[in-house]
């Protein structure tokens, strides 16, 4: 070792104090150039593009990088060493992990994507589709008071023609569907049918339409094609003759019923029937 003196150790020492000095200034002044480059990165992040801001060759000449995948134990203390006592390092650090949070945040932003509305292209003369809501119901084509009519005119007749094929004098059908005269008429028939062992057979079928309504009372005018008549129920035979004027011939029978409504429901009340006629049905049958 070479002996030094006092004064020359002293000369070393104020040297070195000197360096340091400088090389603390350096570490300063660059904190700051930092500290401002980052203040305009964070003010301009909405454009940014992944692009940082580079070192100059002065300062890689005067604070070269170490080797790609190597830091050097000195290199390590000499930043930490600054981070711990240089003004403006540990500041300069938070401040960076604050950018770079923002960064990730604004790059990955929200998944989820919002509904697209619909567009309407130039010269499209197509009207939107229209939702459930907005889509008119059909407007019946009969009236409701005409319907409920017809269909109180043909349970009658159905009704009828049930009963009589069993036959059965408190058949359920004959009391909800027909009222007055004609549920008289009806019960007393069925029960010459029943005291005589005769039965229906055959069918019929209606093409009644509504004459004419006036309040609580509508007429139904109706041509429908008849092939009932009545046999004996042990052995299937005709009756001779059919009783109430009928016939075994079919043929058109020409009938007008008067309904009532009783309670909310239209009821037959009376029937005017003419076997076997010319009549032409109006209307198509049910």
């Amino acid at each position: 070792m070479t002996n030094q003196t006092p004064a020359t150790r002293w000369g070393a020492g104020r040297q070195g104090h000197a360096e340091r000095t400088r090389h603390a200034l350096r570490v300063k002044q660059s904190a700051r150039k930092g500290s401002r480059a980052l203040g305009r990165a964070a003010a301009s992040l909405s454009g940014w593009k992944g692009e940082g801001p580079t070192l100059s060759d002065a300062e890689l000449q005067r604070r070269p990088l170490p080797a790609r995948g190597h830091i050097s134990r000195r290199v390590f203390l000499d930043r930490s060493w600054r981070a711990d006592h240089v003004p403006g390092i540990r500041k300069l650090l938070v401040s960076s992990l604050a950018v770079a949070s923002l960064v990730v945040v604004a790059g990955c932003g929200s998944t989820s994507r919002a509904t697209p509305k619909p567009t309407r292209v130039p010269g499209d003369t197509a009207s939107p589709t229209a939702t459930p809501a907005e889509i008119a119901t059909p407007t019946p084509s009969a009236e409701p008071t005409d319907a409920a009519i017809l269909n109180a005119y043909e349970q009658a007749s159905a009704a009828w023609d049930a009963a009589a094929s069993i036959p059965e004098v408190d058949y359920p059908g004959i009391t909800q569907w027909m009222t007055g005269y004609s549920l008289a008429t009806a019960q007393a028939d069925l029960s010459e049918l029943v005291g005589d062992g005769w039965v229906l057979v055959g069918s019929y079928e209606p093409h009644a339409v509504v004459a004419s309504v006036n309040g609580t009372t509508a007429t139904v005018q109706d041509c429908g094609w008849d092939t009932r008549y009545y046999v004996y129920k042990a052995t299937g035979k005709p009756v001779t003759p059919q009783p109430w004027g009928g016939t075994t011939q079919p043929g058109w029978d020409s009938i007008t019923g008067l309904i009532v409504l009783q309670s909310g429901t239209w009821r037959v009340t009376n029937l005017g029937t003419e076997l076997n006629t010319s009549c032409a049905p109006t209307s198509s049958s049910p």
